[in-house]
């Protein structure tokens, strides 16, 4: 019995990762979707495959599955894939939109291994919405490194009229810590000094996943209150 499962079930993955790599559009957004909802780690390759698509609605679809990984193994793989797409997409304006749903997949997988990506070559004259997505993904990562680097970044970005950069380090360190620190970058790298032996990154993780929780139930609030008025 086990084994007339186990046949089955390869069977299943590989019926769906064939039509991940269909020539037919509708059918890769469908086999994407599926995949979403898979943790069978044979489909991270053949979705990784469809962030090179010629079709934008192919491209979106595997990365919102990608941001979807739930294995370490395939977390971390997915990661990779989606963090060699930020370079290309944030040099266009025509792919900004798919360079943030790539950087809101990066922030949800918080894989360490996007780190380098997300925050080098952020320039004063780079797109701000990509830039502050890129330092948000980053802070999301349970690492002190992300820390330091975003210390890094917002002090660089102190230098050449790029005031807003510096800024958006801020913000991101805050949403990093879970911590308000009062006096701009200067006051960030003192504070961390004081405290990085203590931090405790897994503790701010799971502050941060209670923050969203909190605000996705205040949104859905809001929702569902205009929905009333509406209906009155």
């Amino acid at each position: 019995m086990r084994l007339l499962l186990a046949l089955s079930l390869l069977a299943a993955t590989e019926d769906l990762a064939a039509r991940l790599g269909s020539d037919d559009a509708s059918v890769a957004i469908e086999a994407c979707r599926e995949a979403a909802a898979s943790e069978d780690p044979a489909l991270t390759a053949p979705l990784g495959k469809l962030l090179k698509h010629d079709n934008p609605a192919v491209r979106r679809a595997a990365i919102e599955a990608l941001g979807l990984r739930k294995p370490a193994d395939e977390r971390k793989k997915a990661a990779q894939a989606l963090a060699q797409r930020i370079a290309p997409l944030a040099a266009k304006e025509e792919t900004k939109e798919e360079c943030l749903a790539v950087l809101s997949a990066l922030h949800d997988l918080a894989q360490p291994v996007a780190l380098k990506p997300l925050l080098d070559g952020i320039g004063p004259d780079d797109d701000r919405d990509i830039a502050r997505a890129r330092m948000r993904a980053a802070a999301n990562i349970p690492s002190k490194e992300a820390i330091e680097e975003l210390i890094h970044l917002g002090s660089a970005g102190r230098r050449g009229g790029a005031q807003w950069r510096a800024a958006a380090a801020v913000d991101a360190l805050r949403y990093a810590t879970q911590e308000r620190v009062e006096g701009g970058i200067e006051a960030w790298r003192q504070w961390w000094t004081e405290n990085r032996r203590t931090f405790d990154v897994d503790i701010a993780a799971t502050k941060r996943a209670d923050a969203r929780l909190r605000e996705e139930e205040r949104r859905r609030k809001g929702k569902r209150g205009a929905g009333g008025e509406k209906g009155e």
